[in-house]
């Protein structure tokens, strides 16, 4: 299944609702269960939905099984006769990003050739990550606004591992079982905010800003990514390839992060994004100011079978910072 949160652009003052899409169609599933529940439930417990697909997880297997169901279901009435309450053409539904996790966990220099780009030989013995703030997140066809004081706006495709299950110390041989599915994630970056930041000691603002994680476009849940460790990862920048790779050529595979990271507990909606390839802007030789992101920009990332997402570049907004950024 491919399990989204959204809005048919008709009613984009109504509440974000669970949908799963199917074949250039958003299923709502809140209508399929309504009608599910009235024709094929007579001997057996009704299906129940809750308000978005954190919940659904924290629900556990059981609920995410009744879910498929109803999706199975439907998907078979539409191919018999369709039904136009149940079914919206995608094009006219408004995204938001999938979930707004407990801990999004985001690695740094998980790809060979994106550690020997930043002039780099040794990666240490333990994956290297960071926090990125939920509220950074947006939809995946959402604006991505530029900081009034960064002009080095750079950008990491990933591809995001979300757990499925409350877990604590997964053997690699057992990571997958506790995994829900995949999306995307795009890292937005903010250089110059980032480099003071190290600078001190620590990495905060320069990965948190809003809008500095499109994600999504839906949650694909595992079975229908059999093969997550090859799986082709690009970016292109107005129409320009930036990134080309594979999930093959990470350092610390899904399972070795699943069994690092669940040292601390994780819990259901978690994620853990598994780094980005070569080919970020700040990489770039002789000069990288060319390349990093400008108000104006498309921005499309990419990973094979999860989705794309489709981000415009615009300047921030919101006033002035409230920080004197020039004075350090």
């Amino acid at each position: 299944m491919r399990l989204a949160m959204y809005q048919p652009a008709r009613e984009r003052q109504c509440k974000w609702r669970i949908g799963a899409a199917i074949d250039g169609f958003m299923l709502d599933l809140e209508a399929a269960i309504a009608a599910y529940n009235r024709e094929e439930t007579a001997d057996a417990p009704a299906v129940d939905l809750p308000a978005n697909i954190l919940e659904l997880l924290r629900r556990g297997d059981e609920a995410l099984e009744a879910v498929r169901r109803v999706h199975e279901w439907a998907h078979s009435c539409r191919t018999a006769t369709p039904d136009t309450r149940m079914f919206i053409p995608l094009d006219d539904c408004v995204l938001d990003a999938p979930l707004r996790p407990g801990k999004l966990i985001t690695l740094a220099r998980n790809y060979h050739e994106h550690v020997v780009e930043h002039g780099l030989t040794h990666t240490g013995n333990v994956p290297s990550a960071s926090i990125k703030a939920s509220s950074s997140l947006t939809g995946p066809y959402d604006d991505i606004a530029r900081p009034t004081v960064e002009r080095q706006l750079d950008y990491e495709t990933e591809l995001a591992v979300v757990i499925g299950r409350r877990c604590k110390n997964v053997p690699q041989a057992r990571a997958y079982e506790v995994i829900a599915g995949y999306t995307v994630l795009c890292d937005i970056v903010a250089r110059q905010v980032l480099k003071i930041e190290r600078a001190a000691g620590n990495q905060f603002l320069g990965k948190m800003f809003d809008s500095f994680g499109p994600l999504g476009p839906w949650l694909v849940t595992k079975d229908e990514v059999p093969a997550p460790m090859n799986l082709t990862i690009r970016t292109r920048v107005n129409g320009e390839l930036r990134q080309h790779s594979n999930t093959a050529r990470m350092i610390w595979n899904i399972p070795q992060l699943v069994a690092y990271f669940s040292q601390a507990t994780l819990e259901p909606g978690d994620i853990i994004s598994t780094g980005t390839p070569a080919g970020v802007a700040a990489a770039r030789k002789p000069h990288e100011s060319p390349w990093f992101l400008c108000p104006g920009d498309l921005i499309e990332c990419e990973v094979e079978g999860v989705g794309l997402l489709r981000n415009r570049v615009v300047e921030d907004t919101s006033g002035p910072a409230s920080w004197d950024w020039t004075a350090q």
